[in-house]
């Protein structure tokens, strides 16, 4: 509605949503090909590029029909192929120079990753940002938030027809729904002095650290690996991490590292289980609830977990 154009950029293995036109390529193969029920005519207006690679992104903007790029700020499946250092940035500045709208799907990294958001963080202002889940504390609730003149396309107008000509259309079920506000606003006065954040994002280092360490001991060429409050785990390292620090993973092919590992990872999953521990066997979120009993307890059972696994043969 803002710019009148229809492209879209976006990156292989980012996730926004069940949104038709964004559901693409966000798993191997990473391809630009219409799923069951989706429209090839939709699919075609997307511009696939790879995670980090800005000469794709300036090759799908020199044609002059791109509306908006979009990204998870801190990379793909929230983090899985993390984001180049500088790349929101060079995002920011080919943005403007095309005139696309650049648009942060902040649903996970909002007031997780810093009180403002990625756009916080790393200090790059998006045009629009989309906010959900932890927004309302659990109950129904999302948001979109952005420049003055692109949100007034919500706006209703001065007349009828020019309300119809140029308001989008808005509705929705939870629209200015009282409960979901008012859990927001509990949500969101929580975290703004970003203590908790600095709790999680200290829980999940510490978890990081010490499954690392489980690996090294161990001889498992897994390595545990994330940047905030969350850990993942890549099943298809060369080698068993050298220390707990051994976190890098900016050399890994990001196809790689967005792989999938179904038989380690379900067993992993299903052995720490047994001991009382839930993952979903990738990747996981530490919160405040996380204290360190619990990290200790969950270091305990990834500990046992990995040699259980190992007997299996499957590590």
């Amino acid at each position: 509605a803002f710019t009148g154009k229809k492209r879209v950029v976006k990156f292989a293995g980012h996730f926004h949503g069940w949104h038709e036109g964004l559901e693409v390529g966000v798993g191997d193969p990473y391809e630009a090909v219409a799923e069951a029920g989706q429209l090839q005519e939709v699919v075609d207006l997307v511009a696939l590029c790879p995670p980090n690679d800005i000469e794709a992104v300036r090759a799908a903007l020199a044609q002059g029909d791109v509306a908006a790029i979009i990204l998870e700020p801190t990379g793909g499946h929230f983090g899985t192929v993390p984001v180049a250092d500088g790349f929101l940035t060079q995002l920011r500045e080919e943005a403007t120079k095309s005139g696309a709208v650049l648009i942060f799907d902040e649903v996970v990294t909002g007031f997780r990753v810093a009180p403002g958001g990625a756009q916080d963080l790393y200090n790059v202002t998006p045009d629009l940002s989309t906010f959900a889940k932890i927004l309302a504390g659990g109950l129904p609730g999302g948001a979109v938030a952005g420049r003055a003149d692109i949100m007034s396309f919500l706006a209703t107008k001065d007349t009828p027809e020019a309300t119809r000509q140029t308001k989008m259309h808005h509705p929705g079920t939870f629209n200015a729904n009282p409960l979901s506000a008012v859990a927001g606003v509990a949500m969101l006065s929580s975290l703004v002095d970003g203590k908790s954040i600095d709790f999680a994002n200290a829980q999940a280092a510490k978890l990081r650290q010490g499954m690392n360490d489980t690996l090294a001991r161990e001889g498992v060429a897994w390595k545990v690996y994330g940047q905030h409050s969350d850990w993942k785990v890549f099943y298809g390292a060369d080698a068993p991490p050298r220390d707990g620090d051994d976190q890098d993973v900016s050399e890994v092919p990001w196809q790689r590292l967005d792989g999938k590992f179904p038989q380690q990872s379900r067993a992993l999953r299903q052995t720490m289980i047994l001991r009382g521990i839930d993952f979903n066997g990738a990747r996981a979120l530490v919160g405040t609830c996380h204290t360190d009993e619990v990290v200790e307890d969950t270091l305990s059972s990834f500990d046992e977990a990995v040699r259980a696994v190992k007997e299996e043969g499957l590590a």
